[in-house]
């Protein structure tokens, strides 16, 4: 979640680190992470716009593989606010963008 965290982490070797969507607006940080963790990152958007997730797919590059998820804070979630066609544009994304 933080530049400690992370740092702290690093001495294990993660393969894989999960990023919240909650360190969306710290993009310093994420580039951080971006440029020096060459494993799997797992990233929720989760609050985020069409903006953000193009600066993950072009910020991201180096890591071996990019998983998106988009989860809901609220539980349980309102039907209004679930949007599961993120899926598809994920998709969507993947396809255009491997």
């Amino acid at each position: 979640l933080d530049r400690p965290s992370y740092a702290f982490m690093q001495q294990f070797s993660p393969a894989l680190i999960k990023l919240p969507s909650t360190s969306s607006e710290h993009q310093d940080y994420l580039a951080q992470v971006a440029a020096s963790h060459a494993g799997e990152i797992v990233l929720s958007t989760g609050m985020t716009d069409d903006a953000y997730e193009r600066w993950v797919l072009e910020t991201f590059r180096r890591c071996s593989r990019l998983y998106l998820m988009q989860a809901n804070s609220a539980y349980p979630t309102p039907l209004k606010d679930c949007n599961v066609a993120v899926v598809r544009r994920y998709d969507r994304m993947a396809q255009s963008d491997p």
